[in-house]
C-alpha cells in the first residue's frame, strides 16, 4: 500500500517541475495533495503490524507535514502577485520519503541516497 501511495506521490511531485502558469502550478500542487490525502488516509485506516508501529506513527505524522508544507505553498501561489514558482520549488519530499522506507524496507534499514541513486531517495539495507 505505501509503495502504491508514494509512487503516485512521487510521479505528481516531480511535475511541479513543469509549474509554467500560475494556474498549472496551483492544480498541480493541488493534485499532489490529493495524494497525499490519499496516502493519509490509507495510514490511518489500515492498522499498521505490531513490528512497525512507530515507523508507521512516524509515517502518518510526515504525510500530515507535507500536506500542512503543501497547503502553505497552494495558499502563497494563489496570491496575485506572488512567485508562485517559488512556492512550489521550496516542497521537499525528502522526509516523507524516508519515514515511508522505514515502512517499506522493514525489517531491513532505511539508507538515504543522493539523487539519482534511487528514485525514492533511498535504498533498504
Amino acid at each position: 500500500m505505501v509503495n502504491g501511495d508514494m509512487g503516485a506521490l512521487n510521479a505528481e511531485f516531480y511535475k511541479k517541475f513543469l509549474c509554467k502558469t500560475r494556474e498549472l502550478c496551483v492544480a498541480e500542487m493541488e493534485d499532489m495533495r490529493a495524494e497525499a490525502v490519499s496516502l493519509l488516509r490509507d495510514l490511518t485506516n489500515t492498522p499498521a503490524p505490531e513490528a512497525i508501529t512507530q515507523p508507521a506513527a512516524n509515517l502518518k505524522a510526515a504525510t500530515q507535514q507535507f500536506i500542512d508544507r503543501l497547503d502553505a505553498s497552494i495558499s502563497t501561489a494563489k496570491q496575485p502577485g506572488s512567485d508562485y514558482g517559488r512556492a512550489a520549488d521550496t516542497l521537499d519530499l525528502h522526509a516523507l520519503n524516508l519515514a515511508a522506507g522505514a515502512v517499506v524496507c522493514w525489517p531491513a534499514n532505511v539508507m538515504p541516497v543522493e539523487a539519482g541513486e534511487s528514485g525514492a531517495g533511498y535504498v533498504c539495507h
